[in-house]
């Protein structure tokens, strides 16, 4: 059968998650958010992201679980790390973000291998 891909997105109602500088450090989370990103994290085996999504994702978690002000953040930041990450991109040629892999040739060939190795979606 194989690993399911799924889609896992935040974004506020108007669609967006970024202002309209490109921030988002006025998002915010609750322990029931945390919980929930918790489980999911706990209930895969790897990630795929686009590039910009990665990029920004790479500069947050190296560091956040210096931040984290509770063990489901620290835990979300320990998985955030560790579980390998797949970026799909045309210009990225590598990353410093533990178990980063960039996916650039045929994506579509590439994921359904991912789907058909044995483990967690």
């Amino acid at each position: 059968m194989g690993r399911k891909l799924f889609l896992q997105i935040n974004m506020t109602v108007d669609g967006y998650i970024e202002d309209a500088k490109g921030e988002i450090d006025w998002h915010f989370a609750d322990d029931e958010f945390d919980a929930f990103i918790l489980d999911t994290l706990r209930s895969i085996d790897g990630m795929v992201f686009g590039r910009v999504a990665f990029e920004k994702l790479a500069a947050y978690w190296p560091t956040a679980a210096q931040m984290a002000q509770s063990d489901a953040q620290r835990e979300t930041a320990r998985l955030m790390n560790e579980l390998p990450k797949y970026v799909v991109s045309r210009t990225l040629t590598g990353s410093d973000w533990t178990g980063s892999h960039v996916v650039s040739g045929d994506v579509r060939a590439e994921i359904q291998q991912l789907k058909a190795q044995p483990g967690k979606d």
